[in-house]
């Protein structure tokens, strides 16, 4: 059976109207070649742990301080050849006593309007006498390599009155007792010391291997 005339007619229509669609004014420029990727240059060994490594593990932890307003620990030693990463636990009494500048006090990072007491204050010193704080100048740079140690904060994160940082210490100690030092004025936490084994730190970084091996 024929189509109908109607519908026939329409059909040529449609394709009489895609015949004379008329050219874009604009002419668009062809996409330009994408550009070669860029390698991504290395970290800077003192500036945090090697990619691509399983650390070693230590079991070491110890209580920086703990008052009737707050408690603070280092653990997770996590031992490489180049240096250090662990872990600051805070645990604040009352949430009320959070509020949002905290978060770059427990860094030693100074803020506008915020007194130097409110800063958490760290630092190691080790057994030939070499010491840094995280109140010391400003974090290194990536081209020039820094006099040692080196003691920075990494990252961290936290609310409600728990906070959890990681730091990078760089290079490894050496052997003997390594002291952290910690202080907060603005929590009423006079100087403390604790000692962490860095025998056993250097030990464990012995045990760290590599991922992908060469």
């Amino acid at each position: 059976m024929r189509a109908p005339r109607t519908n026939r007619c329409r059909r040529e229509s449609e394709r009489q109207c895609h015949k004379l669609r008329p050219v874009s004014f604009f002419d668009v420029p062809p996409r330009p070649p994408e550009p070669p990727p860029r390698p991504r240059p290395d970290q800077p060994e003192w500036l945090g742990p090697p990619k691509g490594m399983l650390p070693g593990v230590s079991t070491q932890e110890v209580v920086l301080f703990k008052t009737d307003r707050a408690f603070l620990r280092a653990h997770r030693f996590l031992a490489y050849p180049t240096g250090i990463q662990f872990t600051l636990n805070l645990r604040l009494r009352s949430a009320d006593d959070h509020d949002h500048d905290l978060h770059w006090d427990l860094h030693g990072r100074r803020r506008p309007g915020r007194s130097e007491d409110d800063l958490l204050r760290l630092g190691v010193l080790w057994s030939d006498g070499a010491k840094r704080t995280n109140l010391d100048s400003t974090p290194p740079g990536r081209n020039t390599p820094p006099e040692p140690p080196v003691v920075m904060s990494r990252s961290g994160g936290g609310g409600d009155g728990q906070f959890s940082m990681t730091y990078w210490m760089w290079p490894l100690p050496p052997e003997g007792p390594m002291t952290i030092v910690c202080e907060w004025p603005a929590y009423d936490i006079a100087e403390t010391r604790v000692v962490v084994d860095a025998t056993e730190l250097r030990s464990r970084a012995d045990e760290a291997e590599a991922i992908w091996p060469d």
